[in-house]
């Protein structure tokens, strides 16, 4: 808090300086402008209004029902990050009311995980017997950029497959009740977003997510890596990225 400096005459003349408290003095920073409120909900409803005329367009030509089933669902994430996103900006220091729409993103986040891997698992690739028709036996490829150097000197096999929807799997499990447990720790003042304190529930929901979301991104790298020369027809690899980062960098923008 600054202070001023007053002068004051006393009785006996003489001159004393007392120290008068200002009030807090508070500077909005961008986020908290109209201009950045206007300019996100912009391209917020733009964003919305595009991928809502993508699904009907799917619903409307639904001619391919293997595979659009999961691109629509995986399209639904678009409305619903960028609704929570401007919803998150709108409430931004103001209160924590977001944060039940937050769990509902969280939940529909490890949903679209899980879509992808069906979409390119049962849509692109007809299924579990298929994809083994086509790689059991081979040697299982390895990278760095993906994380499989643990791989090197085995080969795939069913179990490889079950590791990829398992994996993907314990994630959507786990999320809805990382979400309702976050909401209970949240009404108890025990949850604050960016608080790394070992007495905030925020330190130890964090470690848990990151460690399932890993796992689950993990298991999709096997499976591109497993099946990348069947999927190439599909051009998975740019889906793929986007699929990561949204789902991991979107948990970080805001920490």
């Amino acid at each position: 808090m600054e202070t001023t400096i007053l002068p004051t005459i006393s009785s006996n003349n003489t001159t004393m300086v007392t120290m008068a408290p200002q009030g807090n003095v508070t500077e909005l920073v961008f986020m908290q402008t109209v201009a950045c409120k206007a300019i996100s909900g912009l391209f917020t409803w733009a964003a919305i209004l595009i991928t809502c005329h993508q699904i009907y367009k799917h619903l409307k030509f639904y001619t391919i029902p293997d595979e659009q089933r999961w691109i629509v669902r995986i399209l639904f994430i678009v409305p619903i990050y960028g609704f929570d996103s401007w919803l998150s900006l709108m409430l931004f220091n103001t209160n924590d009311r977001y944060i039940y729409v937050d769990t509902v993103r969280n939940c529909y986040e490890a949903f679209v995980v899980y879509n992808f891997l069906c979409l390119c698992y049962d849509g692109y690739l007809g299924g579990e017997s298929a994809i083994m028709a086509e790689i059991r036996g081979r040697p299982a490829k390895t990278s760095w950029i993906t994380c499989t150097c643990c791989m090197a000197g085995t080969t795939y096999s069913i179990a490889t497959l079950r590791f990829c929807k398992q994996a993907t799997l314990q994630f959507c499990f786990l999320k809805p009740p990382l979400a309702i447990i976050t909401l209970i720790l949240q009404s108890y003042g025990l949850y604050r977003d960016g608080d790394f304190n070992v007495h905030s529930g925020y330190l130890y929901i964090t470690i848990i997510y990151n460690i399932s979301v890993t796992l689950a991104l993990l298991a999709l790298a096997v499976f591109y890596q497993a099946t990348r020369e069947i999927l190439k027809p599909y051009d998975p690899v740019l889906k793929f990225f986007v699929v990561k980062s949204v789902i991991f960098l979107s948990f970080w923008q805001g920490k």
